[in-house]
């Protein structure tokens, strides 16, 4: 057995742990909107605007609503609201997801509609 006092590179070079090449890319590759209960007319519009850019972009569109409160007793709102949204979008988006409940958030999925 021979020691030297500075390991050999090839050895250095083996021993340096290396991550993996590839990882695991997220499926939901897109933008998001929040919105909230209690949105105005005009804001909606605003809202709707910037998914539309959004969306002609070819992203895919998160819009989410983060319910507050007493706000939980009254979901059904939040999804009204979800509904006018996606009105206002005039055609131009499939809903992936429809609006559902998941704890304390609303959440409804959006995709450019295909030519």
């Amino acid at each position: 057995l021979k020691l030297t006092p500075f390991p050999s590179s090839s050895t250095l070079r083996a021993s340096i742990w290396t991550p993996p090449a590839t990882r695991a890319s997220p499926s939901y590759m897109g933008k998001e909107i929040r919105l909230s209960m209690t949105i105005d007319v005009g804001d909606i519009a605003v809202k709707t605007k910037q998914c539309l850019k959004f969306l002609e972009a070819g992203n895919k569109v998160k819009v989410s609503i983060r319910m507050k409160g007493r706000e939980n007793a009254r979901a059904y709102q939040g999804v009204k609201v979800m509904q006018e949204f996606f009105e206002g979008l005039e055609g131009k988006a499939v809903q992936d997801k429809k609006p559902s409940t998941e704890g304390r958030m609303i959440i409804m999925m959006l995709s450019p509609v295909k030519s």
